[in-house]
C-alpha cells in the first residue's frame, strides 16, 4: 500500500478479539453431559465402556481408588449403562440412570467393592435414577 493511503477495508482487530472471545465461552460451557466415575473396588477397572441412546465410549482404565471424567454425547433422552472387566470377569450393568441429551448434567458416580455402579450424590449430579416400571 502506498504511504498515505487507505485502505478500503480497514483491519478490525475488536472483531477478532469478539469472534474469539465467542468460541472460547461455547467451548467452555458445553450442554453435553459429564460425568465422573470413582472405583472404590480393589480391583483395576479395565476397558471401561459408558454407552446408552446413539453412543458408546470406551474410557481409560482405572485404578483402584483412582477418578476419571469425560464427557457424554447421548443422542437423546438416555439410559445410562456400564461395562467392564475387573478382577477376571466381564461385569454388564443395567440401566443404572438417565440423562438428557443436552441437559448439562454432572454426574458423579462410583463403581463399588462387589462392581456395582451407582450414584454419589442424585441430588448435586442433577442426573435422574433408572426409571422403574411397576
Amino acid at each position: 500500500m502506498r504511504p498515505g493511503c487507505r485502505s478500503s477495508h480497514p483491519a478490525r482487530p475488536w472483531a477478532v478479539v469478539s469472534a474469539a472471545s465467542v468460541l472460547l465461552l461455547q467451548a467452555g460451557c458445553s450442554r453435553s453431559p459429564q460425568i465422573e466415575l470413582h472405583n472404590r473396588s480393589a480391583a483395576t477397572l479395565r476397558h471401561i465402556v459408558v454407552s446408552g441412546s446413539g453412543f458408546s465410549d470406551e474410557l481409560e482404565d482405572l485404578a483402584p481408588g483412582g477418578r476419571l471424567r469425560t464427557t457424554l454425547h447421548p443422542a437423546a433422552d438416555s439410559a445410562l449403562r456400564f461395562a467392564f472387566d475387573a478382577d477376571g470377569r466381564h461385569v454388564e450393568t443395567g440401566p443404572v440412570g438417565y440423562v438428557e441429551a443436552s441437559g448439562a448434567y454432572r454426574i458423579q458416580l462410583a463403581v463399588t467393592p462387589t462392581f456395582k455402579v451407582q450414584f454419589l450424590d442424585p441430588e448435586s449430579g442433577r442426573a435422574q435414577p433408572a426409571k422403574r416400571t411397576p
